[in-house]
């Protein structure tokens, strides 16, 4: 008889740079995918973003989204510093991902369109600092040889198809920089659970 596994549920707060405080709801089955949804106190979903676990150490990077009206608070940013934390016992597996940028179709029927230009501008601006390198396949084919860690069936190779360009960047040991633990929820190392009046405070402001 066949186990059935299913994903453990997480809850992790984050405060973003407009001040607000981000709930993100996270699904992850270890080693199958890792699904999270960013709400704000209104309910209001901001941003979320997909992984799934493929062969050869490799974890795909499906999506990461945040919604155009939210953007430039370092919403995406903190979801993947959050993926990093989830990922840490997987140290030496490869994130890889296709490089497309582009927006939600909730996005452009409310009528909030960006210039390709200034999509591409900030993705690579998100991606470059979140520690992945943006490599083409053609600029791969040229020199493997340094990206020693990449082969095509693994990082290009989608299938039928093949990615013309893709994000990837290896998982390395953390020292949880940016969030701990505590009582199963994971906290923004700026945040503090104030257990007196039962809400999150910035850190050292507690029963203030």
């Amino acid at each position: 008889m066949n186990t059935i596994h299913y994903p453990e549920e997480y809850q992790a707060y984050f405060l973003d740079k407009s001040g607000c405080i981000e709930n993100a709801e996270i699904h992850f089955l270890p080693g199958t995918f890792i699904n999270i949804d960013v709400y704000r106190e209104n309910s209001v979903v901001t941003g979320y973003t997909c992984l799934h676990f493929h062969p050869n150490q490799r974890i795909f990077l499906d999506v990461i989204y945040c919604y155009d009206q939210f953007r430039s608070n370092g919403i995406a940013t903190m979801l993947s510093r959050l993926t990093d934390y989830l990922l840490e016992p997987y140290a030496g597996y490869i994130i890889r991902g296709v490089y497309g940028p582009s927006q939600l179709s909730t996005d452009r029927i409310q009528a909030l369109t960006r210039s390709k230009e200034e999509l591409d501008q900030r993705a690579r601006n998100f991606y470059q600092n979140s520690g992945y390198t943006i490599i083409s396949y053609d600029d791969y084919l040229k020199s493997p040889s340094l990206y020693p860690d990449l082969t095509i069936d693994d990082d290009f190779q989608l299938g039928e198809e093949r990615a013309n360009c893709i994000v990837t960047k290896k998982i390395v040991p953390l020292n949880s920089d940016f969030f701990y633990e505590e009582n199963g929820i994971l906290l923004d190392k700026r945040l503090e659970l104030d257990s007196k009046n039962k809400k999150l405070v910035l850190r050292g402001k507690s029963n203030a």
